[in-house]
């Protein structure tokens, strides 16, 4: 005999009459989530397949990356948020014309010409160099004896990769775009004026014009004490 306080309940049927196992509702969290230890919604999303990416993360245009690993070679490292700003680009990507002014409005000199993939670029690299498919590959360095070339592909930024130059050429599209520093002369530089808008010879005696100055202001006194001088002693 059982107490009042311990009711033996029926353990439930492992089979229901038509002899399937019964369902089992889920249970459930306090705070109405998953339980702990089951799968989440990221869980799930997961195994459906189902990734959530943003499409402003997929950067899928390779002469922005190309560019932006140009700024860091040169020293002038900058985000590619700054390098597009405010410029009419297309869910197509940046074209060779596009990537020019970009270089150009952020402070390098940039342009498209015509050339292959050899030890000529030794001078002018870093250069993008152009592509079949609409592809391109920043050429850092070329090597003259080894006729290899370092690159860095947009697909691996910041990784150097030596190519041979034969294997390069078959795949180039004949088109480079060279990527230089912009040099400005600043304040610690001479004045120009001097140098193109003025004579060779009066630009350079108007130079120490108040050494002048004060030679002629100190000459006009002592003359006019000397004049003076005459006045108070006879």
């Amino acid at each position: 005999m059982l107490a009042s306080d311990e009711v033996d309940h029926p353990a439930p049927p492992s089979v229901t009459d038509d002899g399937r196992a019964p369902k089992r509702r889920p249970s459930r969290h306090p705070d109405g989530g998953a339980p702990p230890g089951s799968d989440g919604p990221l869980e799930s999303s997961r195994k459906t397949g189902a990734w959530r990416i943003d499409p402003a993360d997929v950067v899928d245009d390779p002469l922005l990356m190309c560019l932006y690993e140009a700024t860091r070679v040169l020293g002038r490292p900058m985000s590619r948020e700054a390098l597009v700003a405010g410029l009419p680009i297309d869910t197509q990507g940046m074209s060779p014309r596009m990537c020019v002014r970009a270089a150009n409005r952020a402070g390098f000199v940039a342009r498209v010409s015509r050339a292959a993939i050899d030890a000529r670029l030794v001078p002018l690299c870093p250069v993008i160099a152009l592509l079949a498919d609409e592809q391109a590959v920043l050429v850092v360095d070329v090597d003259r004896d080894a006729a290899t070339a370092r690159v860095m592909y947009p697909q691996a930024p910041g990784e150097l990769v030596s190519d041979g130059l034969g294997e390069l050429n078959l795949q180039s599209a004949g088109f480079e775009i060279s990527v230089r520093n912009r040099f400005a002369l600043d304040d610690r530089a001479p004045q120009r004026r001097f140098l193109s808008e003025t004579h060779w010879f009066w630009g350079e005696l108007i130079k120490p014009w108040r050494t002048y100055r004060d030679v002629l202001v100190a000459s006009l006194l002592i003359n006019l004490f000397a004049l003076a001088m005459p006045l108070f002693t006879m």
